[in-house]
């Protein structure tokens, strides 16, 4: 038989970037992007994940949204 995982992860990470300041509409995020004017934070949801997942195993995944 064999025993090997059916799903390997390593080091995965998920990064986004959070504006920094408000931005009211599409012309306005437009104008300040062309301009450079945009500043944004990194925010990373995951980082450095490592799982093996077997075979009949059930995992999830549950953040603030559900």
């Amino acid at each position: 038989m064999d025993n090997k995982p059916m799903v390997v992860v390593k080091d995965l990470g998920i990064r986004f970037n959070l504006a920094k300041e408000r931005v009211d509409s599409l012309k306005e995020y437009f104008l300040k992007f062309t301009k450079g004017a945009l500043h944004f934070e990194e925010f990373w949801a995951l980082r450095n994940v490592n799982l093996e997942i077997e075979k009949g195993d059930f995992y999830g995944l549950v953040g603030i949204n559900g």
